[in-house]
């Protein structure tokens, strides 16, 4: 799995162009992402990414040139992405902050990825409760 994310000038609010000619669609900056978290959670969505600084403004950080919207941040790289992304986001990081503080486990590679459906038996550590799926001496022993 992969994906391709265009680079944009967050400043300039326009896409980067690896031989300055912005009409040039063949010389968009690309980078490809493969068998990320994001993609798993968002197939065949087109992201992209900015980058900020410490002069960056949040009006620049908003700008994008086809409307998206911040998704999540790693250091100074930016993921946007479309507007319908900003719900599952919020999903996966109910706090605004867990965004910036995770984004990068989104956009690492996996070498290896397993997607399975697990049961997680949630227990009262201080009594063994359960839910009496099990009994309490066996869940607090």
């Amino acid at each position: 799995m992969t994906i391709q994310a265009k680079h944009f000038d967050t400043r300039l609010n326009q896409w980067i162009h690896t031989d300055g000619n912005t009409v040039n669609p063949d010389s968009l900056l690309k980078e490809e992402l493969n068998n990320t978290l994001i993609e798993h959670f968002f197939p065949g969505v087109n992201f992209s990414f900015g980058h900020m600084d410490e002069k960056s403004t949040v009006e620049q950080l908003i700008n994008h040139p086809e409307g998206h919207k911040l998704l999540l941040s790693s250091k100074t790289r930016l993921l946007y992405g479309p507007e319908e992304c900003l719900d599952r986001i919020k999903q996966l990081c109910p706090d605004n902050k867990d965004r910036g503080a995770y984004g990068s486990i989104f956009l690492g590679s996996c070498k290896n990825s397993v997607n399975k459906e697990l049961n997680i038996l949630i227990v009262d550590d201080s009594n063994g409760e359960n839910g009496g799926v099990i009994s309490n001496d066996q869940a607090i022993g």
